[in-house]
């Protein structure tokens, strides 16, 4: 049996969308403090659970959005977790050995990397979120936009590592990946703004900080480039652990807004086989009737009048 979890002196029922912590159930119409039917637990806040189910975007939709959304934060998630080591790696191993085919290769990394992100960029901002976020259409749209501004940028950038130096190639190839950094930014804010509808505060805070965090050391690592003294060596580093880190905290986010997809994935499977249940129950219960009310023979309950 389930556990009773007492509840409070009111016994009017939840009259709106109260969704259970655990499982996701609807526990509209029960009384507020009793156990969930479904999984046993005790029902969660009112107000939190109502903000969830009204608009968090992950709930919205079919499981053929929800699973192109969640491929997309994957790939967000890998991009940037390949993308982080390699590029500290290349940078220490250029240094140690003077070899530029560490460079190249980190190169060549980013060229694949630019061609995951603008699909992973295309999966992350469907146009069906139009609909529960009007106001923030022009933000998917600049994201998706700026998206493709990496792929030239990147191919400029392999193409530099075997000693192409015209200065028009140059000014391009740093105008594209300046347009394609501020996209991430952009991308950044548009997952912000979904993790703060689904109430995910950890990943809200994550993606926050590595917006506010990734600009500046990013310019600084464009910018300084070529040969170094050594004591140049160690300021830099710093600066490489500090890209680092907001790159790996877009990508901690990124994985754990796809986990929540997949919750909303399950919660919506939950919710159908549910309705099934219930449906089914409800048929068997009529049937029942309806064969006891076969069995009742015409007169049985008459009192005789002798």
């Amino acid at each position: 049996m389930h556990p009773y979890v007492p509840r409070p002196d009111s016994d009017a029922a939840n009259e709106e969308d109260v969704l259970c912590e655990n499982c996701g159930y609807n526990l509209r119409g029960l009384a507020p403090g009793r156990a969930c039917p479904e999984c046993g637990r005790g029902g969660g806040s009112k107000k939190k659970n109502k903000r969830r189910s009204l608009i968090d975007p992950f709930l919205h939709g079919d499981d053929s959005h929800r699973s192109r959304f969640r491929t997309g934060l994957f790939i967000i998630a890998v991009v940037f977790l390949a993308l982080a080591p390699t590029r500290l790696i290349a940078f220490g191993g250029s240094v140690l050995t003077g070899d530029p085919a560490w460079s190249i290769g980190y190169r060549g990394l980013v060229l694949l990397a630019a061609v995951a992100w603008v699909a992973a960029v295309w999966k992350v901002t469907p146009p069906d979120l139009d609909t529960l976020l009007p106001k923030w259409r022009r933000i998917r749209q600049t994201a998706r936009l700026l998206a493709w501004a990496w792929l030239p940028g990147a191919v400029i950038l392999l193409i530099n590592s075997y000693g192409v130096t015209e200065e028009v190639l140059l000014l391009a190839g740093s105008a594209c990946r300046l347009i394609g950094g501020i996209g991430v930014l952009v991308v950044g804010v548009w997952l912000y703004r979904l993790a703060e509808d689904a109430e995910l505060e950890k990943e809200h805070h994550r993606i926050n900080l590595a917006v506010w965090v990734l600009p500046l050391p990013t310019l600084l690592l464009a910018v300084v480039s070529g040969p170094m003294a050594w004591f140049a060596v160690i300021p830099l580093t710093l600066v490489y652990i500090v890209w680092v880190w907001g790159m790996l905290l877009y990508a901690v986010a990124a994985f754990g807004m796809g986990q929540h997809v997949r919750w909303a994935m399950r919660y919506s499977l939950e919710q159908m086989e549910r309705e099934e249940r219930i449906k089914a129950r409800k048929k068997k219960l009529e049937e029942e009737a309806a064969g006891r009310v076969r069995e009742t023979r015409s007169g049985e309950g008459d009192i005789p009048l002798t």
